[in-house]
């Protein structure tokens, strides 16, 4: 596989991940407040709070999933001569591709506050 593709698959990886947060925390939330048995202003703000909130990661995780190819691209650009190159994963380079991905995550962990 190439680096480019490591990281496409990375990043769509993640998208799904944000996705399945997104959802979680959204349903634990609306748990908490039907438990809870409160109603009022104060509820009313949490819930809208929690709405935006899920609807903003469902976006993001939504452009990771589709925005990668681009988004590969553009930190990979298409050469001739990275066509012939393959990376190569064995044993030694399991370091390696932890970074990589660990690096990948670090990009999506920044983004989402933004």
């Amino acid at each position: 596989m190439s680096a480019r593709i490591l990281f496409e698959v990375a990043m769509r990886i993640l998208g799904v991940w944000l996705f399945v947060s997104a959802v979680s925390t959204s349903l634990d939330f609306l748990y908490l407040i039907s438990v809870s048995g409160q109603t009022g202003t104060g509820v009313m703000n949490y819930v809208v709070a929690s709405a935006v909130s899920f609807f903003v990661q469902l976006l993001m995780s939504g452009a990771l999933i589709l925005g990668a190819p681009r988004v590969a691209e553009r930190f990979y650009p298409p050469k001739v001569a990275d066509q012939e190159l393959r990376i190569a994963v064995g044993p030694g380079d399991v370091y390696r591709t932890a970074c990589f991905v660990l690096g990948a995550y670090f990009l999506v962990l920044t983004a989402e506050p933004a």
